[in-house]
């Protein structure tokens, strides 16, 4: 431990080691109590390192797993980041989700690394999205994203890639592409009476990843409003709207373009 003199703040250095530590931290969903296991070896000059086993603990959610981190002298990172075991009964709730973040370059503008996360059987609010695959990329601070659901027992399939030039700005620009497809509706998606859906959706939208983030529940509460444009298309291919009691047979097809302005 060493303190360097007024307005440089305390330094702490050399090796420390945790053994079964517990750690209990006020979250806005209650108390997480989390135990560590592991050593940090903090230097002067030649950088940090970190070997950490945890476990979080939570009355409505676990997770478990190690994380490992080197920080060299020259701001150059590698960070490996194993989930081991999760479930969760909250709000988003899954049976199980398993997976790795691997990064590593010059922190935090020149990173290059990426991750995969698979959870099982995730439920949100109620309905049974089935298997969520999340895979990951980033160079420099631009990153990608793709995301795949498999709507278990819905009829309902999704696919969503996202792409940002920087991660860290939220005003930076966010493009959101993808598909979605259903062989009819199913369980919680069903539709009133007799009405069956066959086709598939393609959508691609892109501005500000703050306004997209928002843009729901704006348009929930009923007032649109973003500080920049978001734009793109959406288009309906082979869309079959079958109403056997009304004697209605439709197919839709056709491309929108969607603007949101200022």
């Amino acid at each position: 431990m060493n303190d360097e003199g007024e307005g440089k703040g305390l330094q702490v250095r050399g090796p420390i080691k945790i053994n079964e530590g517990l750690l209990r931290i006020a979250s806005p969903m209650g108390e997480v109590v989390a135990a560590i296991d592991g050593d940090l070896l903090l230097t002067d000059g030649l950088g940090s390192q970190a070997h950490i086993v945890f476990a979080l603990q939570h009355p409505k959610a676990r997770i478990s797993g190690r994380l490992r981190g080197i920080l060299d002298a020259s701001d150059q990172l590698q960070l490996t980041l194993d989930i081991q075991d999760a479930a969760s009964e909250a709000e988003i709730q899954f049976a199980e989700m398993a997976g790795a973040i691997n990064i590593n370059g010059h922190f935090p503008a020149a990173l290059n690394g990426g991750g995969s996360l698979s959870l099982k059987d995730v439920i949100i609010e109620g309905v049974n999205f089935g298997h969520v695959d999340l895979v990951g990329d980033i160079k420099g601070r631009a990153a990608e994203a793709e995301f795949l659901l498999g709507c278990a027992g819905t009829g309902l399939s999704l696919q969503v890639r996202a792409e940002t030039d920087d991660l860290i700005d939220p005003t930076s620009l966010l493009r959101l592409m993808g598909e979605m497809a259903t062989d009819g509706l199913k369980g919680p998606f069903k539709l009133p009476g007799n009405i069956d859906l066959v086709g598939a959706v393609a959508f691609d939208i892109k501005g500000a990843r703050e306004d997209l983030q928002v843009l729901t529940g704006r348009m929930q509460s009923g007032a649109v409003r973003t500080t920049g444009d978001v734009s793109g298309w959406i288009d309906v291919s082979q869309l079959g709207i079958n109403l056997p009691e009304q004697e209605v047979d439709a197919t839709i097809n056709g491309k929108a373009s969607l603007l949101i302005d200022q």
